[in-house]
């Protein structure tokens, strides 16, 4: 999967969902804080309450703060 990601960064700007999810669940197994935040804030076609019910259960606190934000 990781070899996908500087593909999935590319066409992020077409804003598909699907591309949006996948990175999204990519950033969050790499713990990309960061580029999670980012990409969340440029791109906002993905399903917001499943990401958020994920983050929630999640070990590290920042993505517990994402998910609230």
């Amino acid at each position: 999967l990781p070899l996908i990601k500087p593909y999935l960064r590319a066409v992020q700007s077409l804003n598909y969902k699907a591309i949006n999810e996948a990175l999204n669940g990519l950033l969050i197994e790499e713990v990309d804080i960061q580029g999670l935040r980012t990409s969340i804030d440029a791109f906002d076609n993905f399903d917001n309450i499943a990401l958020a019910q994920r983050l929630v259960k999640h070990e590290q606190i920042e993505f517990r703060r994402i998910a609230a934000y």
